[in-house]
């Protein structure tokens, strides 16, 4: 249950360091070894994912009701993290990934249904 109360989302910044985005524990568990992986850009006719690196460190923990911000860069250096932002319909909607107290490996999309 604890990988439902993890969501992400763009932070509404961009810049040289990249797109920036949060991770949101809203449960009553943490979660540990958490990255930021890749931006999922959804559009009206198609939807592509960006892979991403971190441009920081990965947060060992994220306690319950706390928040991540970090910063992720396009690793295809043609898509500019500017032009990502600019080409976005709806997103781009953060990746998760993490680690439940029962060291399941999760993944996220934003909102997303979440799968191990």
């Amino acid at each position: 249950m604890q990988a439902f109360y993890i969501v992400g989302g763009v932070a509404g910044s961009e810049g040289s360091s990249g797109v920036q985005v949060f991770v949101r524990n809203t449960g009553p568990e943490p979660v540990v070894n958490i990255d930021a992986v890749a931006l999922h850009v959804i559009g009206r006719s198609e939807t592509f994912v960006v892979e991403c690196a971190p441009t920081g460190e990965r947060r060992q923990v994220l306690l319950p009701g706390d928040e991540w911000l970090t910063w992720v860069k396009p690793t295809n250096e043609d898509l500019t993290s500017g032009l990502l932002l600019k080409i976005m319909d709806v997103g781009p909607v953060p990746e998760a990934v993490f680690d439940d107290l029962a060291a399941t490996r999760w993944h996220r999309i934003g909102d997303g249904v979440p799968r191990s």
